[in-house]
């Protein structure tokens, strides 16, 4: 069983090398391959080294989410839940995320969607798209609300 430890630890520092994951991600990789028992030995090795750290992980994820990806706060956390992240520590890092987004959202809009803001239709249209990016319908209403008096007074 030792030597099976010292390969899985040897496949995980191989794994994490290529990218970050998270506890449970990485739990699931080895225990592919591995046993459960030496899977747990190797995350708390990992854990305990701070090659794994959860936190750090997801502070990483949701920035380049919110940067790169131009997420909301919604969709940020349902993405690292997928990722393994746990219910807390996703609440905590998008706490800090969930501040106001409405130049987010008008950013989005102005890349890619302000064509549609002419009619109601294309008002829901938007709405519907910016919600599936993670925004709040009330940010999102007032972010159009506000473009469209951009427009106005153009």
């Amino acid at each position: 069983m030792n030597e099976d430890v010292k390969r899985a630890y040897s496949h995980s520092l191989y794994l994490l090398d290529e990218k970050s994951y998270s506890a449970k991600k990485m739990r699931e990789k080895l225990s592919a391959k591995y046993s459960d028992d030496v899977a747990e030995a190797v995350i708390g090795r990992l854990t305990a080294e701070g090659y794994i750290n959860d936190l750090k992980f997801a502070a990483h994820a949701a920035e380049y989410m919110r940067e790169v990806k131009k997420f909301g706060a919604y969709r940020i956390k349902q993405e690292l839940l997928a990722k393994g992240i746990d219910r807390e520590t996703a609440a905590e890092v998008c706490k800090n995320l969930e501040s106001d987004e409405t130049e987010a959202i008008k950013a989005r809009i102005r890349k890619g969607y302000s064509d549609k803001l002419g009619t109601p239709a294309g008002e829901g249209k938007v709405q519907a798209a910016m919600q599936r990016y993670g925004f709040k319908y009330s940010d999102v209403a007032r972010a159009i609300r506000e473009l469209k008096e951009e427009l106005i007074t153009i």
